[in-house]
């Protein structure tokens, strides 16, 4: 996987590339959690370079948005395919995090 952290004004946009897994999940965990911890108001996850996601990564975006609401950040999701947008809604995470598009939406 890999992890890319750019900032745009005041808010932070992680991009992955790859699968967010098992495998990776921890490494993604604490990149945003250092970006949470800056209290950036909007943090976008941009997974349009995601191929796949798996309970563990669900898992990983569930805590890390409890932990951003708990920092008043709001993390936002841009640019799920259709299978990993899928498994966010199945897991009701689409309730939790509002759901874009594209990164610049996200952002706006």
């Amino acid at each position: 996987m890999e992890i890319n952290l750019t900032t745009k004004g005041s808010n932070a946009i992680i991009s992955l590339k790859g699968e967010l897994d098992f495998n990776t999940c921890r490494e993604f965990e604490e990149i945003l959690e250092q970006a949470i911890e800056k209290a950036d108001p909007i943090i976008v996850v941009d997974l349009t370079s995601v191929e796949h996601i798996d309970s563990m990564g669900l898992g990983c975006l569930t805590r890390l948005w409890k932990h951003a609401a708990d920092k008043k950040t709001d993390l936002h999701i841009a640019g799920a395919n259709k299978n990993v947008s899928g498994l966010i809604n199945l897991v009701n995470l689409d309730k939790r995090m509002k759901m874009f598009s594209k990164v610049d939406e996200a952002l706006s």
